[in-house]
C-alpha cells in the first residue's frame, strides 16, 4: 500500500514540475526549475529505474491474477469471483499507474535538458559577439 502511495506522490511531484517546465512563464522560473533537475538528475533516473521495477512486478503480479482467472471454474461462488476481479482491477490499476508514472518521468527528464539546451542558447544569443569586423 505505501509504494502505491509513494508512486502516486512522485507522479504528482512530475506533474507539477512538468507543467513548470512547459507552461509559460518567467525564464527564471524555467531556468531555475532546470538547474534543479540537473542537480537532481541521478535521484530521477534512480526512481525511473525503481518505476521500472515495480512496473514489471505489477505486471506479472496481475498476469498471475489472469491467468488465475481463467482456471476458476464457472461454478465458482460469488464471493470468490467478486474477490478475484476486485483483485484483478487493483492489478491493473497499477499497472497503469506506474507505466504512467515511468512515462511522465522520462518526459521530465527529455524535457528538462531541452528546456536548459534552449536556455544556453538564449543566453549565448543575448551576449554580444567579441568578434571585430
Amino acid at each position: 500500500m505505501i509504494q502505491w502511495v509513494a508512486i502516486l506522490v512522485w507522479l504528482c511531484v512530475q506533474s507539477t514540475v512538468l507543467a513548470l517546465l512547459l507552461l509559460p512563464g518567467p525564464a527564471a522560473l524555467r531556468r531555475s526549475v532546470c538547474n534543479l533537475l540537473q542537480r537532481v538528475r541521478t535521484v530521477n533516473l534512480v526512481f525511473l529505474l525503481l518505476t521500472l521495477v515495480v512496473l514489471a512486478d505489477v505486471y506479472m503480479d496481475m498476469r498471475h491474477l489472469e491467468a488465475k482467472r481463467a482456471l476458476t471454474p464457472g461454478n465458482a461462488s460469488y464471493e470468490k469471483e467478486t474477490v478475484l476481479q476486485s483483485r484483478l482491477f487493483r492489478a491493473e490499476r497499477n499497472v497503469y499507474l506506474t507505466a504512467f508514472c515511468s512515462t511522465v518521468s522520462l518526459v521530465v527528464l527529455r524535457v528538462s535538458s531541452i528546456v536548459a539546451d534552449n536556455l544556453a542558447l538564449r543566453a549565448a544569443a543575448a551576449k554580444p559577439s567579441s568578434k571585430a569586423d
